[in-house]
């Protein structure tokens, strides 16, 4: 059964990385990581797209 992790994230570019981290290392695999930016202006998204697009069990959504 895989499990959905929804992280909702608003300016936190500098501290993220530690969240994806942790669910990334759990022993658990079956998992999707789906960030869901909301508006961030601190570089958030481009963040996630530049270090995390290539890994397809995160998915990343930004509002409008």
């Amino acid at each position: 059964m895989k499990v959905s992790i929804i992280v909702p994230v608003f300016n936190v570019k500098a501290l993220i990385a530690e969240t994806i981290t942790s669910v990334k290392n759990q022993s658990y695999k079956d998992w999707e990581l789906i960030l869901i930016d909301d508006c961030s202006s601190d570089g958030t998204f481009e963040y996630f797209t530049e270090s995390y697009s290539s890994d397809q069990r995160i998915v990343i959504i930004r509002n409008k």
